[in-house]
């Protein structure tokens, strides 16, 4: 071999090994690149986590809703009587003057003479009531406690009372009854919704 030869195989390797070396870096810049871009990728959805996060508190207010709304009625007694002569039983909603003028001749129809019904102007009022039907003695009663009403909805609030067995009463039949005005509200329905009780007398 040569002295030219010599020279010829080491130039050859040193070739060989700056190609590889050269190679190798170009790897790898290639394998950590895309790491790096990806972890650029990914630095956006920590904010998108926060924002889902805070998203059911603001879906939260706008679903919430009010609960209806209750108007305490304002009545006034326009009867209330113990011997109404009226035996039967009876929940009463009155929307015009010849209902009326028949309900009032109905209750007094054994007074003579007979009081003077008294003037309900229908086009802005309603007569609401109660007739509790007959009992053998006295110390039965039945009032009108309360009118509320809710959106297009009238509740009405009954109280019937019955003598307890130590009470001193009357032999006399009753017939309770207890009518009320009130101003004419916008309504659909009507609910009477009656509460039971009993006087507790003391010996």
């Amino acid at each position: 071999m040569t002295v030219f030869d010599v020279q010829y195989s080491y130039n050859k390797m040193r070739t060989a090994s700056t190609f590889m070396f050269l190679f190798l870096c170009g790897c790898s810049n290639q394998m950590t690149t895309p790491h790096t871009q990806r972890a650029d990728k990914e630095q956006p959805s920590t904010k998108s986590d926060v924002e889902k996060e805070s998203l059911p508190l603001d879906l939260t207010a706008e679903t919430t809703t009010a609960h209806p709304q209750v108007i305490l009625l304002e009545t006034t007694t326009i009867i209330k009587e113990n011997y109404s002569g009226v035996s039967k039983k009876e929940n009463v909603v009155i929307t015009n003057k010849n209902a009326w003028q028949a309900l009032w001749s109905k209750i007094y129809s054994a007074q003579y003479p007979q009081p003077q019904a008294p003037e309900i102007d229908f086009e802005k009022e309603l007569v609401i009531g109660a007739l509790a039907g007959e009992f053998p003695s006295g110390g039965y009663s039945i009032e009108v406690v309360e009118l509320q009403q809710s959106h297009d909805t009238i509740s009405i609030s009954l109280k019937s009372t019955a003598p307890g067995p130590r009470c001193g009463v009357t032999d006399a039949f009753t017939q309770p009854v207890h009518f009320v005005k009130v101003a004419k509200p916008e309504y659909t329905e009507v609910i009477f919704t009656e509460i039971n009780q009993s006087t507790n007398c003391q010996p």
